[in-house]
Order: C-alpha cells, then sequence, then structure tokens
C-alpha cells in the first residue's frame, strides 16, 4: 500500500475502545468525510466494517492543496482506489463537496453506525460537515471529530471552535465518550431538549 503521510496510527488505540460497540457486527455502515489516501479507511474495513454485508462510504474530492502533499504530483485519489481496492464494492466512493454529498445522503434516507469527519479544517465547514453526519447517524451511532487540537495562522476559525460549538448545541443529544486531538461522541437513543407541540 501506498501512503505519503500518517495522520491516523496514533489514534487506533483510542479508536478500538470508541468503535468496539461496532466491530466485526454485521450490517454495519460507516462514513468517513475526507479519506485522502485512505489510511483511517482501510484500518476501518480490517478492524470494524469486517462482515460481508457491512460498508464503509467515503466522501471526499480529492483535490486541493492536501492531495499533493507528498510533492511528488501523484493522484491520491489513485492511491486510495489502490489501498481499498481488495475490499470491493464493500466501500462506496462519493466524490464531491461534503456540504453536497451529506445532503444528498439524508435527502435518500441513509443512515450509519459511525462518522468520522476529517476534511475541511475551516471551523465552519467543519461544523457544517458535523451536523450533516450526526443527522445520518442511527441512536448509538459514533460520531468522531479529528484536529481538535489543530491550529494554522492563516485559519481564522479553528477546528475546535466548531467542535466545542457542536458539542454545546448537541449537549442533549449525545454523550461525550472521547476527548483529546481527537473527540468522539455516541448519539443518544432519544431526541432530548425538544419541546413538544402545545
Amino acid at each position: 500500500m501506498a501512503y505519503t503521510a500518517d495522520w491516523f496510527s496514533h489514534h487506533i488505540a483510542n479508536w478500538r475502545v470508541w468503535l468496539e460497540p461496532l466491530s466485526y457486527r454485521p450490517h454495519i455502515n460507516f462514513l468517513e468525510v475526507g479519506a485522502f489516501e485512505g489510511m483511517a479507511s482501510t484500518w476501518l474495513m480490517r478492524n470494524i466494517v469486517t462482515a460481508p454485508t457491512s460498508t464503509l462510504t467515503c466522501c471526499d474530492t480529492w483535490s486541493g492543496p492536501i492531495q499533493a502533499y507528498d510533492g511528488t504530483g501523484e493522484d491520491a485519489e489513485a492511491r486510495f482506489d489502490e489501498n481499498l481496492k481488495a475490499f470491493g464494492d464493500r466501500v462506496r466512493k462519493r466524490k464531491g463537496r461534503s456540504d453536497r454529498v451529506l445532503s444528498q445522503m439524508i435527502a435518500a434516507g441513509e443512515r450509519f453506525d459511525g462518522a468520522y469527519i476529517d476534511a475541511d479544517h475551516y471551523g465552519p465547514e467543519v461544523l457544517r460537515d458535523g451536523i450533516l453526519a450526526f443527522s445520518l447517524l442511527t441512536p448509538g451511532g459514533v460520531l468522531i471529530f479529528d484536529d481538535y487540537g489543530w491550529r494554522q495562522p492563516l485559519v481564522t476559525v479553528f477546528p475546535g471552535e466548531a467542535i466545542d460549538a457542536f458539542l454545546s448545541i448537541f449537549r442533549d443529544e449525545v454523550d461525550l465518550i472521547g476527548k483529546g486531538y481527537q473527540v468522539a461522541v455516541r448519539k443518544r437513543a432519544g431526541r432530548g431538549g425538544r419541546c413538544s407541540p402545545p
């Protein structure tokens, strides 16, 4: 397999704990928003989305500055395809902007048992992706945000600010299960905090 960067493997210990309830179960559907070369995708397929009836849906534009991170000009999408080809049609690619792709999934009634947000690093986009992905989660589903501690001088609103906003807004609908450089929540079965109509 070909990877030009490893921003994932140091999170595996936490993922094993956070995603243990989903591990090796049949009919698991997992969503990854921002897949790059597929390092996290491959780990998910080998450790969580393992059953023949389970699927991983990966949403990415596979374009932009990050895709040429290694400076070689190689195609990150081609590397993703090569790294995930062994899993066949259980890996579903959805190429495009996350707001459009996730909105289409919501309209189509798709549902997921877990989701990982690691796409745009601009706070408003992180918040948008989190809200859309949360709408797609089944009760009990796990949502993981990357880059809570990420900082970059040219960015005016950091991912951590967006994640804090998400945690505040959805505090009656999630249980916090992990918080460090990544943040993980579990969606509660109820829809707490909503007033009943008169």
